[in-house]
């Protein structure tokens, strides 16, 4: 009985398992308010969950400017709206580690800050596996820092797979 229940609950979990959806999407990425390493590229890897709902975990490097480098991880939650067949809006909100080496400035400064994340994402469907993907996210982050280290708005364009 046992070795039964055991295999129906595991035949039940391979079949939930695999009506979820994940996707990768490699992105470039533009931040408002710094000087120097604007531009960056990144990762995320997204799992949908059901009625709608996506996490996502998003990894991006800015391309250093003048010795200066940013890093920005982030976890966040997507609610997906369809508006047509092949076109989706979704809200982003989450939390996010901003790191920004700035080797330039003397005593070579070292700044990680911790917020969330708030923005807004669209999705257009190119095949039955890819899709263009664009998002803004408001970065929201703690006031512990010099004052011209700030919040900041991030631009991405990106192209996504779907496993």
């Amino acid at each position: 009985m046992k070795k039964t229940l055991i295999t129906i609950l595991f035949a039940v979990l391979c079949i939930c398992t695999y009506a979820q959806k994940s996707s990768l999407v490699f992105d470039l990425n533009y931040r408002s308010k710094i000087d120097d390493a604007k531009y960056g590229i990144g990762a995320n890897y997204r799992y949908s969950l059901p009625y709608n709902i996506r996490l996502a975990a998003n990894v991006t490097a800015y391309i250093p400017s003048d010795s200066n480098l940013g890093l920005d991880i982030s976890i966040n939650g997507h609610y997906l709206v369809n508006i047509i067949d092949n076109f989706r809006l979704y809200p982003v909100i989450g939390v996010v580690a901003s790191n920004n080496s700035f080797s330039a400035v003397p005593n070579n400064r070292n700044i990680t800050d911790f917020g969330c994340n708030l923005g807004l994402g669209a999705e257009f469907d190119l095949s039955d596996r890819g899709f263009l993907n664009f998002e803004f996210h408001q970065l929201l982050l703690k006031k512990e820092k010099p004052e011209w280290y700030s919040n900041y708005a991030i631009f991405s364009i990106g192209y996504g797979i779907r496993f």
